[in-house]
């Protein structure tokens, strides 16, 4: 695998970030610049349906990429900036449906700030922080590792060296993180599901788990079923599909029988069920934010669990 030299850590952050946090159904700002990009002032005008804290760097560019995007950062409840407590790192796609509905496709977010509230609150799952990369209109070229016959998307490796040199390096600059691998994970759904995969199997230096929900396999006429099986078994893999994620019962079970093709060369591989892979097909779950946001809270305990990080409680 090509080794990437780390960039100059420039600052992705165009403008400063702001604070959003839930209060009822209503969003205020606990630190509001002057400089502050005009959509989130329409965004703070609307209300959010965040829970927790989450900071929001709008219009981060790239070097790599044609278009600035937004990032969202939760962290955890008890995070101290000035502390010595480092935390665990998940890097989401799509991250405008991740923690708002104002800002989430049709409205519908996967409640993924309530997911780790919850999950962290109960004791299930560490502290961990979830970094939301915001989606573009060039969503099927970052997403995809390989062009399709019409000669479409195939710029994922533009949009890894994205996350890899530039994102993560600013990230673990600014907040409080456990940058190895062992500590790194990545998520996504549909294409975004994919594309973590891809980041899996070819930059598996850096990502150390992956969640892949209702992974779009069927890209490029399934050459992920081929790229994908030399997947590295030092990997913690989530893979789900939904049953009726198809427009019809055909291309469900379509969809269905690449997954399971997926699973079989994984465990083939060397991937252990319940060790280091699990696999769930979600009975009467859709293509879509709702049932997504229905299986995260299953995905964040698997993939960051206590036992699945290996880091010592603290007493309470």
């Amino acid at each position: 695998m090509p080794h990437h030299a780390p960039l100059p850590r420039v600052v992705p952050a165009a403008k400063p970030p702001v604070a959003l946090r839930r209060h009822g159904c209503h969003g205020t700002a606990a630190l509001r610049p002057e400089a502050i990009a005009a959509a989130t002032d329409a965004m703070l005008a609307e209300g959010t349906s965040i829970t927790g804290m989450v900071w929001l760097h709008p219009e981060v560019p790239s070097a790599f990429l044609e278009s600035r995007r937004d990032v969202w950062v939760y962290l955890p409840p008890g995070y101290d900036p000035a502390g010595r407590t480092r935390y665990p790192v998940l890097y989401m796609h799509d991250g405008g449906n991740l923690f708002c509905s104002h800002t989430a496709f049709r409205g519908e977010e996967w409640g993924v700030d309530e997911a780790a509230e919850w999950l962290i609150g109960s004791g299930e799952m560490p502290p961990i922080i979830i970094v939301g990369v915001g989606n573009t209109e060039h969503r099927t070229e970052e997403y995809t590792w390989v062009r399709d016959a019409d000669g479409d998307g195939g710029g994922g490796r533009s949009y890894a060296r994205f996350l890899i040199e530039e994102l993560k390096p600013f990230i673990d600059t600014v907040y409080r993180t456990l940058p190895t691998r062992r500590f790194t994970g990545v998520m996504g759904s549909s294409l975004g599901g994919l594309m973590s995969l891809y980041l899996g199997r070819y930059r598996w230096r850096t990502f150390g788990r992956v969640g892949a929900m209702s992974p779009s396999l069927w890209w490029a006429d399934r050459q992920a079923l081929a790229d994908l099986r030399a997947m590295p078994t030092s990997l913690r893999l989530w893979v789900d599909m939904g049953s009726v994620e198809g427009e019809d019962d055909a291309e469900s079970a379509d969809l269905l029988d690449d997954a399971r093709a997926l699973v079989s060369a994984l465990e083939a591989r060397g991937f252990q069920p319940g060790d280091n892979l699990v696999y769930w097909e979600a009975e009467g779950h859709g293509h879509d934010e709702g049932a997504w946001g229905a299986r995260v809270v299953d995905a964040l305990r698997y993939l960051y669990g206590w036992d699945s990080l290996r880091i010592h409680r603290r007493a309470a």
